[in-house]
C-alpha cells in the first residue's frame, strides 16, 4: 500500500513494503525525484530516496568482520528493500517500523529500525531511529540515496572538505585529498551540466548542501552523525544524488585496517538507541 502525504506546496508517496522508500516528491506539483522504473526498479536496483542500512556503498569482498565474527555484506546493504509496519499515517507524516529478529545473516542481530517521515513548511524530514534489542553491540552505518531530477540550468553546492581516494573498483585506499581549489571543490556553486562523479566525500562538519533548479532551490541539511556525502550523476544521467552518510564505502574494512576516523564506524551497546535525521526544504526561486 502507498501511503501519500501533503502538506502546503509538498506532496510525497511512500512505500513502507519497499523499504519506506520515497517514491514520489513534489514542490507545487512539480516532481522532484527521479524514478525509472523500468531501468532501476525493475532491475531491483535504487531508485527514489532508500534507506541504506547497515552498509552503505561497497563492501570488499562483500564479507566483513566485526567484534572478531565474520559477516556477509551486499551492496547498500538490505533494508532497502525489506517491508515496514506502518505505526501511525497521517495527512502529512508516516511512521513505519522494521523489526531484525536476528535471523538474518546481513544483519544478525535483534533491533528495530523505525522511520518517521514528514512534511512542515516545505520541508520534507526523514528521521531514522535505530534501537539495539541485542545482547552483544552492533556495528552500523546509515545514509539516503535520493535520486533528484537534474534539471538544464541547475546547479550544487555542498560543504566539503577533502575526497576519499578510491581504487579503480571504487573502493577507499585510506588517503583523502582536501578539495579546496580543485575541480572537486563543491563549497562554491557549481552548474551540475557537465558533472560526472561518483565520490565519497568528507564534510567539514554534519552535511549542508543545496540544489538550485530554475523554478526550486532545495536545501538539504542533517544531524552530527552525516559528516560524510555521496555525490553521484553522470552528464547523461536525468538524476542527481546528494546522499547524506554517516560513514565511508567499506566502513568496516576501513575501520579495522586503523582508519576509524575516515570510516565513522557507529556502534550501539545492548538498550542503546540513536536517531538520525535529514531535513530536505524548498523555497521557489523568486
Amino acid at each position: 500500500m502507498i501511503c501519500e502525504l501533503k502538506k502546503g506546496n509538498l506532496k510525497a508517496a511512500i512505500d513502507p513494503e519497499d523499504g519506506m522508500n520515497v517514491l514520489s516528491l513534489q514542490f507545487c506539483l512539480e516532481e522532484c525525484v527521479h524514478v525509472d522504473e523500468n531501468k532501476r526498479k525493475a532491475r531491483f536496483k535504487t531508485y527514489g530516496i532508500p534507506i541504506l542500512f547497515p552498509t552503505p556503498n561497497r563492501t570488499r569482498n562483500e564479507q566483513y568482520s566485526f567484534d572478531g565474527v565474520r559477516y556477509p555484506a551486499t551492496m547498500h546493504g538490505n533494508l532497502k528493500h525489506l517491508a515496514f509496519s506502518v505505526i501511525e499515517c497521517t495527512e502529512s507524516s508516516i511512521v513505519g517500523a522494521r523489526e531484525y529478529d536476528g535471523s538474518d545473516p546481513l544483519f544478525p542481530f535483534k533491533a528495530t529500525i523505525t522511520v518517521t517521515i514528514s512534511l512542515e513548511d516545505d520541508t520534507l524530514s526523514h528521521c531514522v531511529r535505530i534501537e539495539n534489542n541485542d545482547l552483544n553491540r552492533f556495528g552500523y552505518g546509515l545514509a539516503l540515496h535520493p535520486f533528484f531530477v537534474k534539471q538544464p540550468g541547475s546547479t550544487m553546492m555542498c560543504n566539503v572538505e577533502s575526497q576519499m581516494v578510491t581504487t579503480e573498483d571504487k573502493l577507499p585506499t585510506g588517503e583523502c585529498r582536501a578539495v579546496e581549489g580543485t575541480e572537486l571543490d563543491f563549497n562554491v556553486e557549481r552548474s551540475t551540466s557537465e558533472l560526472a562523479f561518483d565520490t565519497v566525500f568528507i564534510c567539514r562538519k554534519s552535511l549542508e548542501c543545496r540544489y538550485s533548479t530554475p523554478s526550486y532551490v532545495l536545501d538539504i541539511s542533517a544531524s552530527e552523525a552525516y559528516d560524510h556525502v555521496v555525490l553521484y550523476t553522470t552528464k547523461e544521467a536525468p538524476f542527481i544524488c546528494f546522499e547524506p552518510q554517516t560513514c565511508s564505502t567499506d566502513l568496516f574494512n576501513m575501520a579495522a585496517k586503523g582508519f576509524e576516523k575516515e570510516a565513522h564506524l557507529l556502534t550501539l551497546d545492548p538498550g542503546e538507541s540513536s536517531e538520525h535525521r535529514v531535513d530536505f526544504r524548498f523555497r521557489r526561486r523568486s
